[in-house]
């Protein structure tokens, strides 16, 4: 594990490194700047602003208030930004390279131009994540129990809670959720982000999501990181079912909620659903934080991990053959921001987001509540998604 851990650090640093490096280059040569001190003054700010996501996403850890709040967003947008800007040097170089009739001066009026472009853009995502929208699906199961007929769950993912996105976030996405009156509330993972050192400020706030048959929640792969010990022992204070490798039977309507693999505990992976003491052949529900197939025995989470990070497995077989009807998950967040919707949705096979059917298995994939990194959505949406059951 530490070793990937170094790899990971290893390669973002180099990334960041390299597109720093292009950056500066770049803008030197685009906008004329030839006085050493001015460069000087230049390097600089890119130093501060690339490493400034790496500071904020260590001090918020011992100095979560409003300030550092605000530094650790405006971290994560830059890292929004540079994608824009470095799509707009792209632009440039190629403009400059391949017509002579663009000259410095030319070039240097539309390095200002692309550079607003890009401003707005990035404020434009950032103004799109705030928003949360509902989304209303409408899935048929087959031999559903006639008192699920017709009735709502409420599914959402990925709300990484304590970096950009606080208690005032929460307040908002759990007053729309309980104006829904669902009859289940259903979280795939990744309640918390790794910047949320403190969970009990928003234990009181959790308590408050409300539903008939109660509210459950399985872990995802940032529960692994920040540590599944203590977010289950959060959650469960807030009176929320962690279903992690487990299975509740609600009137005929069959729960099955999968772990993230664990990373420190990959002895402890063995599940198979089908010798569970509650499983039984119904309609069944399953809760699994990535859109990719299960398995009974998870015999290396760190396989595992990059499996679904670079060939996930969409070919559902293991769940078809346990009986599932509806399998909930996140994770991919939609790409989160253009360009990443085009990567998100090749490595996913289309099943980055949205419901799909095959024969009598259905997966839903919210694009999620919250976002991870640079706060922004740009060609996706913060969704909370209101699943009707109907009867096939």
């Amino acid at each position: 594990m530490f070793k990937q851990l170094i790899t990971f650090l290893s390669t973002v640093l180099i990334f960041i490194l390299i597109t720093h490096s292009i950056l500066y280059f770049s803008f030197i040569n685009f906008l004329n700047i030839k006085v050493p001190k001015a460069k000087l003054i230049f390097l600089i700010l890119l130093f501060l602003a690339g490493s400034s996501f790496f500071i904020s996403s260590l001090l918020i850890h011992f100095f979560d208030n409003f300030l550092m709040r605000i530094y650790y967003i405006i971290s994560g947008l830059w890292y929004g930004f540079i994608v824009y800007l470095l799509i707009s040097i792209l632009i440039l170089w190629i403009l400059k390279i391949s017509f002579s009739f663009f000259t410095d001066n030319t070039i240097f009026y539309l390095t200002i131009f692309f550079c607003f472009i890009s401003f707005c853009i990035t404020c434009f995502g950032f103004y799109n994540a705030c928003n949360i929208r509902i989304t209303d699906v409408n899935v048929k199961i087959k031999d559903l129990p006639d008192i699920w007929n017709r009735k709502k769950i409420v599914h959402i993912s990925d709300l990484h809670l304590g970096g950009a996105w606080g208690s005032r976030y929460l307040k908002k996405i759990i007053t729309q959720i309980n104006s829904i009156d669902a009859e289940m509330i259903l979280i795939t993972g990744d309640i918390f982000d790794g910047a949320a050192g403190n969970f009990s400020k928003y234990i009181e706030l959790l308590k408050s999501l409300t539903a008939r048959k109660g509210v459950y929640f399985t872990s995802g792969n940032h529960e692994v990181y920040a540590g599944s010990k203590k977010i289950t022992a959060a959650l469960e204070k807030a009176g929320i079912v962690v279903l992690d490798n487990d299975i509740r039977n609600i009137d005929g309507l069959q729960l099955i909620g999968i772990r993230y693999p664990d990373f420190y505990n990959a002895k402890d992976t063995k599940f198979k659903i089908t010798e569970h003491a509650s499983y039984r052949k119904a309609p069944s529900i399953l809760m699994f934080h990535t859109p990719t197939d299960i398995t009974d025995i998870i015999n290396n989470p760190v396989t595992t991990h990059s499996k679904t990070y670079f060939s996930a497995d969409t070919d559902f077989r293991k769940a078809k053959q346990t009986g599932v009807s509806l399998q909930l998950s996140g994770h991919t967040h939609k790409g989160q921001f253009f360009p990443f919707n085009i990567i998100t949705k090749r490595i996913f096979n289309g099943y980055d987001y949205g419901l799909h059917k095959s024969d009598d298995f259905h997966i839903y994939t919210t694009s999620g509540a919250g976002t991870w990194g640079p706060p922004l959505r740009i060609g996706s949406k913060s969704e909370i998604a209101v699943i009707t059951l109907n009867k096939d």
